[in-house]
C-alpha cells in the first residue's frame, strides 16, 4: 500500500455477537471470575471453586481502568450485584488486518471518535409473546455518539398508535443503562456496556392492591 493509499474499513461488527445480562439492584457490576479446579481431594469439598479474573472499572465519565479484584462478591447488602457485558467493535480493513477497532485504528483510517455512532435497540417482548398484540411489546432505541461517555437511559414505549398500549403515552419503563467507554493508551478499544434494569415488578395501577 502506498502512502498516498487510505485504508479502508470494509466490515465491522459486534464482538462478542450474543453475552446475556443478569438483573440486580446493588449499584455494583458483578466483577470478573473464571472457574478454578474444584477441591476432589479425599477430606475436600469437591465444590465449584472460582477465581477472581481481570476486571474493568467504568467511571461516571466513562474512563476505563482494570485492576484484579481480592474476592468475588455476589450481593451488597442483600442485593444482587448486576451483570454488565461488555461489547467491542471489530472490523476487517483493506490491508487485510483484523481484529479489534481501536484508537489507532481510527488514526490509520483518518478517522476519529466524531465518525462513530452507536445505535442501540432493545426490547421486552415477554408479553406479547403470549398475546402477540403489537401494544404490549415494549421496546427502546437510543443512538450515541462516539464522543459521549456519560451513563445513558435506555427507556421502553408500546409502540406509536397502539391500540391498548401496554405502556402508556407520556410513560416509560427503563431496559437498562448503555454507556460508550473512553478508550485511552492503555485501553484503545472501542466499546460499551450494558447495564440491565433492576428487574421491578410492574403492574396496572388501577388493580385494587
Amino acid at each position: 500500500m502506498s502512502s498516498q493509499d487510505q485504508l479502508i474499513l470494509e466490515e465491522i461488527w459486534i464482538c462478542p455477537p450474543l453475552a446475556f445480562a443478569r438483573f440486580g439492584q446493588s449499584p455494583y457490576p458483578m466483577e470478573n471470575f473464571h472457574w478454578a479446579e474444584n477441591d476432589y481431594s479425599p477430606r475436600g469439598t469437591a465444590e465449584t471453586v472460582i477465581k477472581p479474573a481481570l476486571t474493568f472499572n467504568i467511571d461516571p465519565n466513562g474512563n476505563i481502568s482494570a485492576y484484579l479484584p481480592e474476592e468475588i462478591r455476589f450481593k451488597d447488602k442483600g442485593k444482587w450485584r448486576p451483570v454488565c457485558p461488555f461489547f467491542e467493535l471489530h472490523g476487517r480493513w483493506s490491508d487485510g488486518h483484523e481484529g479489534p477497532i481501536g484508537l489507532n485504528e481510527l488514526q490509520a483510517a483518518k478517522l476519529s471518535l466524531n465518525d462513530v455512532v452507536w445505535y442501540v435497540e432493545a426490547a421486552n417482548r415477554k408479553a406479547y409473546h403470549y398475546t402477540l398484540a403489537e401494544g404490549d411489546l415494549v421496546a427502546a432505541a437510543i443512538e450515541i455518539p462516539g464522543t459521549d461517555h456519560l451513563l445513558r437511559p435506555i427507556l421502553g414505549n408500546s409502540p406509536e398508535g397502539a391500540e391498548n398500549p401496554l405502556i402508556p403515552p407520556g410513560v416509560n419503563v427503563p431496559l437498562g443503562h448503555v454507556q460508550v467507554i473512553r478508550p485511552n493508551p492503555s485501553w484503545p478499544e472501542l466499546r460499551l456496556r450494558i447495564t440491565p434494569p433492576q428487574g421491578l415488578i410492574y403492574a396496572p395501577s388501577s388493580v385494587p392492591r
